[in-house]
């Protein structure tokens, strides 16, 4: 066969219509598994940022309590804006977050203290909850001095 007053074989011509669409098939299929990946991993990181930010908020609230013994008493319920936070441990309140702060003596100790933090924010339509608790001696001030 001639083309353009050579002569080419029959197998060195161009790629027909057909090939073309098989690769086109093959990218589409290789495309679709790499996004079925990685979609789902942004939403783990999504979800895992959000628990992360929920456990440091618990944890700056644990720690204020055990800054201000004074705020102990043996059954209360205590909210994040009643606690006073101090600027040293003031957590920016994250945006959606909602904390709950339960504390009572416990039985059998006149000065120890359980101290408990629920954390609750919404993904989508699910309702997401953290618990961090902890123990604390009120009558043992920690004085830092500089």
């Amino acid at each position: 066969m001639f083309y353009d007053g050579q002569i080419v074989n029959e197998r060195e011509r161009g790629t027909s219509l057909l090939e073309v669409l098989a690769a086109l098939a093959m990218l589409a299929l290789l495309t679709t598994t790499v996004l079925a990946v990685f979609l789902p991993a942004g939403l783990w990181i999504k979800r895992a940022r959000e628990e992360t930010t929920a456990a440091n908020y618990a944890a700056a609230i644990l720690e204020e309590l055990r800054d201000n013994r004074s705020l102990l008493q043996p059954v209360n319920e205590i909210s994040p804006e009643d606690l006073g936070l101090s600027e040293q441990y003031r957590p920016d309140i994250p945006h959606g977050i909602e904390a709950h702060i339960t504390t009572e003596l416990i039985n059998g100790y006149s000065q120890l203290y359980k101290a408990d933090v629920l954390v609750m924010w919404k993904e989508g339509n699910q309702l997401c909850k953290l618990n961090m608790a902890t123990v604390i001696r009120k009558d043992q001030e920690v004085s830092i001095e500089p």
